[in-house]
Formats: structure tokens, C-alpha cells, sequence
């Protein structure tokens, strides 16, 4: 998108804002940012605060300091999506009341509150029917319950609700999420291209690649960058190898310190007993030798809590190294009776399609063993219809899918996760004895989930932590659980967070079926099989061991 003039007028602008969380956690301060027409992507860290931000920038949640400007009408578009409370297709969108106005006006009972309500917008259901059309939702009542469609054609109408409401600002929170990657990319475009100053919170590639300006969110503010996805991420990478080199100068430091501090130690015990064999051999007064002998003392507990006080400062500088460095372990399962024998029966597939109950082509299937398994398809192929049949969860329009072993079916919010509990009470750490409950915190910091981590409450974890909580749970909870079923696990996920998962998927020892828009997650994911989706056909592809990455 080509650069805009300076002279196009501001329509957002924030001055110092600051936003803190109730255990006093700061998440960014001094924040100055300023909104023109165009796009703008927000990127940063789960848990970082964009959301809050977008909230503060809408008016929805006051910051905790700093001040807000706008100029002109502004749609905020959250990912808490609202479905059941639109109660229509028409509310979904936004367009209940102008449609009701332009109904009682047709019919000569309107009002001038109506006309207000209609704003000129005559051609309202013809411009529906157009946009309704455009993305692959035609014939779609308004009447229509938006919870009997699937959450990717929730989120177009949702994404369509928000375009039409022609406002100067808008502010989108995770905009691809459900979304397939033609509705993605086509959304992009759409916003990319408009009228309004667009900012969208997403880590989605369809909607960075192409972002000339790309702010990231830090405790210390928003950092912009300039060049797209791709220059963003070397800046990134650069700044991760840098962050590496000063933990690995760090710990030189400290090794060279321990080692120096070893000699000077030995020379100060040396100094000392020379010391007390003088004062021994010396014709002198016991009150002088007790005096010289306490100063002496004195002086070496002050030479050794100098030497204490510098070693604390090059540990110190390690541990600030290590929180500013990506040091993140590859995860490892230990112990865990997840396995999945090559032998054993996995799933079973039996002329079986999720919304089609005479398709095209069918899925007819035995799989055994530890099969990794990718699912695709566009919005409403029923990918989340097949995965919550194989957890038992529902029914298929054709055929039969069935897990032959366990299976943990994990949504797109993992909502099997208490909020309140942390994970190491949560999967049995509570309940055991006090080796048991070691051995169990061992395995979880082998998982990313280090001491205090495995024991707040998992509400106040990140979304990848919460991933990780999950696939723990599955692996060491009673009985465990051989077959991970995950809908779209890579949703609200940052950069670090997506690779956290790839490493948890590729270490995991027993099967899983991961339904995903994210063909770099699954193409990184080790697959053995493909199924892909059509709302009319299933076709399940082998991947020969030899071709896999």
C-alpha cells in the first residue's frame, strides 16, 4: 500500500497511555500512537495487552493514564464474538434496527426517528444481498441463526457488520480468526484498501505480509516497523540473536568471575593465617593482639562480602539476560502413558462426511498407531463437525468417524480448563504425596511450565501456556490420553507461542488430528496423513514417511 500523504488528517490519536493490571503488572506505559486512514497491524507477546489497548483506544476501558482523541464515528470489532445474544443474521451484522426503519418507512409508518436510524441507506438489502454474495453466503436468510453456521462464516459476517458501518476508525481484534485462507486474504484486501484508519491485532501472515507499518507492542510502549512481515521478523531475529550473544557474554562473565573469585579466596585464607601466625609469634599485649586480630577480621569479611556482592551482580546480569533472551527448551514428555504402539487402532472412518449426507466421495478409513494428521477445508467444510464426532461429542451427517482410544477434544478456547486452579492441583499435584507432586512439577517444567507458572491459576496464563497446560493434562492426568483432537490451536497465538506449539505437537508421543487455516503449522508439524474437506467430498492423502519435513 503506498505511502500516505502527511497532510491526511489524524483520526485517532493517544498521548502517554499506560494500562495496569490488578496484581500491579505493568503492561505498557508512555504509549503515544496516532491513526490515519490506511492499515496499521498491531503485533506483541500473549498477554502483552493489545486487546486491553484496543478496548482503552474504543472507549470501552479507560487506561490508567494518558488521553484519548478521536475523530469521527469508530467500530470496534472484539473477539468475543456475541453470537448467541444477535439472535438473527441481521443482528449479527448490525442491521436489525435500519432494516426494521427502512420496513416501517416502505409501508408508510416510519418516523423521523427512523430516517435518522436509515441514514440514506435505501439500498440496504440490495447492498446485503451484493455483499452477502461476495463472500460465498448467498441465499443467507437474515432471519437466519447465526449459531446453526460455522464460526468462520460467523466471522465474515461479523468482518461485513463492521464495513458497513462506514466508520472513520476501525479497531479488529484477531479479524482472521475461524477464517479460512481465500476469506482471509480477501478480508485483508477489503480493509487494507478502504477508507477508514484500520487498526487489527493479528499474527496472521494474510494479514502482515503486505502491512507497511506494523506497530509491537512492548512494556515500554508500541515499537513501529516499517517493510511488511518479512522485514519485521529479521529485525526480530536479529534482536533474538542479540539478546542470546549478551546471555552467553553474561554467563562468561559469571564463570570467569566464580573462577577469579576461587583464587582470591584461597589468597585471602592465605593472608589471614600468615596473619594469625605473626600476631602468634609477635611480643605483643593481648589487648593489642585482639584489637589487630579483629581488624583483620573485619577487613576479610569485608574483602569477602565485596566478593559476594559481585558475583550477585553477574548472576543478576544472567538472570536479566535469560528473561530478555528467547531461551525457550525443545519440550519433552517424560514418563507419560500417551504412547501410541504402532500396532494399535487409532480411528476408524466409515464412508463418513460431516455435512453432506450424500457427498460426492466419502472417508473410509483405519488408521493405527501414533498417525499425525492435518484437516483442512474452507469455512463450513465441517472440520469442527468431524472432530467433535471422533471425541463422541456429535453426530455426522453421512457415515460414522470413531476414536478407537481415548481422545481429548481441545476447542478453539480450550474450554475444558478450570480458570481458577493451576495446573500442577489441576492434573493431580493436589492430591499426591509430596514426591509424587516433584516428580509431576519436574515433567511440567520439561513442558515450559517452570515453578510458580504450573501453580497460579491457569485464567492468568498466557494463551501458549494455557496450550501447554492442555497437552500436559492430556498426557499425565488419570487415565491419559493417546489422541489430541485440536480446532484450530494456532488462533490467538504470537510468533513464539506458534513455534512453543509446534515443539509440543512434534514431541508429543501418542496421535492427534489437527483441523488448522495455518498451512505453515501444518506443514511443520511432521504429518502422516491429510484429510481435506469440501461441503461435498473428503479425501484422505498418505504422506510417505521420507517426504515429511
Amino acid at each position: 500500500m503506498p505511502a500516505l500523504p502527511a497532510s491526511d488528517p489524524v483520526r485517532l490519536q493517544a498521548f502517554g497511555l499506560s494500562a495496569v493490571l490488578d496484581d500491579g503488572r505493568i503492561l505498557f506505559q508512555n504509549l503515544d500512537l496516532s491513526l490515519r486512514r490506511g492499515y496499521t497491524a498491531l503485533v506483541g507477546r500473549n498477554g502483552a495487552g493489545k486487546s486491553t489497548l484496543l478496548a482503552a483506544l474504543a472507549g470501552i476501558a479507560a487506561p490508567a493514564q494518558g488521553r484519548i482523541e478521536r475523530c469521527g464515528p469508530l467500530v470496534h470489532l472484539p473477539t468475543e464474538a456475541g453470537e448467541a445474544s444477535a439472535g438473527s443474521v441481521a443482528g449479527l451484522l448490525g442491521v436489525a434496527p435500519a432494516l426494521a426503519a427502512l420496513d416501517r418507512l416502505a409501508a408508510g409508518l416510519g418516523s423521523g426517528e427512523d430516517l435518522v436510524q436509515l441514514a440514506d441507506r435505501w439500498d440496504l438489502r440490495d447492498r446485503l444481498a451484493r455483499s452477502l454474495d461476495e463472500i460465498g453466503l448467498s441465499g443467507l436468510s437474515l432471519q437466519h441463526d447465526p449459531r446453526r453456521l460455522s464460526g468462520g462464516q460467523r466471522q465474515q459476517l461479523r468482518l461485513l457488520g463492521a464495513w458497513l458501518a462506514d466508520a472513520a476508525v476501525v479497531l479488529l481484534d484477531e479479524p482472521s480468526r475461524h477464517l479460512d485462507a481465500d476469506a482471509s486474504a480477501y478480508w485483508f484486501q477489503r480493509y487494507s484498501g478502504g477508507s477508514a484508519a484500520v487498526l487489527a491485532v493479528s499474527h496472521d501472515p494474510a494479514w502482515l505480509n503486505d502491512a507497511e507499518r506494523i506497530l509491537e507492542l512492548a512494556p515500554e510502549g508500541a515499537i513501529e516497523h516499517r517493510g511488511g512481515l518479512s522485514r519485521y521478523l529479521d529485525q526480530r531475529q536479529r534482536r533474538r540473536r542479540a539478546g542470546l550473544d549478551a546471555l552467553d557474554a553474561a554467563r562468561l562473565a559469571l564463570r570467569r568471575e566464580r573462577r577469579d573469585q576461587v583464587r582470591q579466596r584461597e589468597a585471602l585464607d592465605r593472608r589471614a593465617a600468615r596473619g594469625r601466625r605473626a600476631g602468634a609469634q609477635a611480643n605483643q599485649s593481648k589487648l593489642l593482639l585482639d584489637f589487630s586480630q579483629n581488624a583483620a577480621e573485619r577487613h576479610l569479611g569485608s574483602r569477602r562480602a565485596a566478593l559476594r556482592e559481585r558475583l550477585d551482580q553477574r548472576g543478576s546480569a544472567v538472570s536479566e539476560a535469560y528473561a530478555r533472551a528467547d531461551t525457550a527448551a525443545a519440550p519433552v514428555f517424560l514418563g507419560t502413558a500417551a504412547r501410541q504402539p504402532a500396532g494399535r487402532r487409532t480411528l476408524e472412518f466409515a464412508a463418513a462426511h460431516p455435512c453432506r449426507a450424500q457427498p460426492r466421495q466419502s472417508l473410509s478409513a483405519v488408521l493405527d498407531g501414533p498417525v499425525r494428521i492435518g484437516l483442512s477445508g474452507r469455512n463450513g467444510s465441517g472440520k469442527t463437525t468431524l472432530l467433535r464426532a471422533l471425541a463422541g461429542l456429535g453426530p455426522l451427517a453421512a457415515g460414522q468417524a470413531r476414536a478407537a482410544v481415548p481422545a481429548l477434544w481441545l476447542d478453539q478456547d480450550l474450554r475444558l480448563l478450570p480458570t481458577d486452579t493451576g495446573v500442577l492441583a489441576w492434573i493431580g499435584g493436589g492430591d499426591a504425596d509430596a514426591e509424587a507432586r516433584a516428580a509431576l512439577a519436574t515433567r511440567l517444567a520439561l513442558l515450559g511450565l517452570p515453578g510458580d507458572r504450573a501453580r497460579q491459576p491457569m485464567a492468568t496464563l498466557s494463551a501458549g501456556e494455557r496450550m501447554r497446560a492442555a497437552l500436559a493434562g492430556a498426557a499425565y492426568r488419570t487415565p491419559p490420553t493417546p489422541l489430541l483432537l485440536l480446532d484450530e490451536p494456532s488462533d490467538h497465538l504470537d510468533f513464539d507461542s506458534r513455534e512453543a506449539l509446534i515443539g509440543l505437537l512434534d514431541a508429543w508421543p501418542g496421535a492427534f488430528v489437527v483441523a488448522s487455516h495455518d498451512r505453515g503449522l501444518l506443514d511443520a508439524l511432521r504429518l502422516s496423513h491429510r484429510i481435506h474437506l469440501t461441503d461435498v467430498s473428503a479425501q484422505l492423502e498418505t504422506i510417505a514417511a521420507s517426504s515429511r519435513p
